[in-house]
């Protein structure tokens, strides 16, 4: 069979961090999978785990990483889908309005709510805010995502339960670890299973 690889040499970065952050993450995993292995609630365990993927550093900037197959990234998977119940020239249509990364006006707009909770103490007045200047107006669409891309109801509900559980574990590790850099372009999704997958740990 054919094996897959990126061979990648960083300009700043150091790939060991990579390598110790699929280390820990392998931990983790090891961690879930003795999660309920025992006891009157075994059948009911959390399907639980991270995608991890080898790294071999051959100096701190560069290195083989595993190529992780049948995955795309969030921004391309938002980009590239639509919303097919609204009107064809509606602004809510695509996703693509979403993944501009030319457009400030969308994290402009995001850092003032933020401004009148954390400067004023205002809650109420920032999620009326956030609803209004933000919700209405870039309306989300990675759902209809699911829908395209699992046709039958139990595929869908599967693929939109391993979206859940990887994006809920990888928040929480990404949280404990102190992990940055988390743009539209780190974030893999299988478009097979639907999980969630966190690449490129420099930061």
């Amino acid at each position: 069979g054919e094996l897959h690889f990126l061979v990648k040499k960083e300009a700043k970065g150091d790939l060991r961090k990579d390598s110790r952050v699929q280390d820990f993450n392998n931990v983790i995993n090891r961690l879930f999978s003795g999660r309920g292995s025992s006891g009157p609630n075994r059948r009911q365990r959390l399907r639980l785990q991270l995608r991890t993927f080898s790294v071999v550093c051959m100096a701190e900037d560069s290195g083989i990483l595993e190529w992780v197959p049948n995955t795309e990234s969030l921004r391309s998977v938002i980009t590239d889908t639509y919303n097919p119940q609204v009107d064809p020239t509606s602004i809510h249509r695509r996703g693509s309005r979403l993944t501009n990364f030319n457009d400030q006006d969308m994290r402009n707009t995001f850092l003032k709510c933020q401004d009148l909770y954390f400067k004023k103490g205002n809650l109420s007045l920032a999620t009326k805010k956030f609803d209004e200047l933000i919700l209405q107006k870039y309306r989300p669409v990675m759902y209809w995502w699911f829908i395209q891309k699992f046709s039958s109801p139990h595929a869908w509900f599967e693929a939109r339960t391993n979206f859940t559980l990887s994006t809920a574990v990888w928040s929480a590790v990404g949280h404990i670890i102190g992990l940055g850099d988390r743009h539209s372009e780190n974030i893999l999704i299988d478009t097979r299973s639907g999980e969630c997958v966190h690449v490129d740990f420099d930061w």
